[in-house]
């Protein structure tokens, strides 16, 4: 397996790390994505929860006080799936890590296209704006320390517009999780 820790610190203040289990570009990180997204084989999210439990307990993070939150899918996506793929694998982490998780404290409130269409540029320009942060339980972002998942992160667009919202309600830090990561 080809974990990647990668420190963000110097990028925003309350920044942590980036971890992703494997590339993209491997057959099997890419099978096991797919499987789960387009053949709904959700019972992939239990092993993708257990593999990241074991890179988190290897992580050296403070956990005690933290929260995951899942990248949501816009609401007319997810009703077309059936589910989000990334909330489903945050709710696995989080029974397994005794971890808190809330996929309701960030929206996704514009449909974009989807970003492997675009350049690198415009994948930015296509997230810009979609996420908003929900106006009740912002407290349970405050001061704590903010595990926000993706399945795919290729050029952080939407990881990164995600954190940056996030960070407005004051977390303690936000580590930022990829299932597989996109060259």
């Amino acid at each position: 397996m080809a974990v990647e820790t990668i420190s963000l610190k110097d990028k925003q203040p309350n920044f942590g790390d980036l971890i992703t289990l494997g590339e993209y570009r491997n057959p099997f990180w890419r099978k096991a994505v797919a499987a789960l997204k387009f053949s709904y084989l959700t019972e992939i999210a239990d092993s993708l929860a257990i593999i990241f439990a074991g890179v988190l307990a290897q992580a050296n993070w403070d956990l005690n006080q933290a929260i995951i939150i899942p990248i949501p899918l816009h609401k007319t996506r997810e009703r077309e799936r059936g589910f989000n793929q990334s909330a489903v694998i945050s709710e696995k982490i989080s029974a397994i890590c005794h971890i808190a998780w809330d996929d309701n404290l960030l929206i996704k409130n514009k449909k974009t296209k989807s970003q492997t269409t675009f350049s690198h540029q415009k994948r930015f320009a296509n997230i810009a704006s979609s996420f908003s942060l929900a106006n009740t339980n912002l407290d349970k972002i405050k001061n704590k320390t903010v595990l926000l998942l993706d399945d795919v992160i290729t050029t952080g667009a939407t990881i990164t517009e995600a954190a940056n919202l996030i960070s407005q309600a004051q977390p303690r830090l936000i580590h930022l999780l990829g299932v597989a990561r996109g060259s």
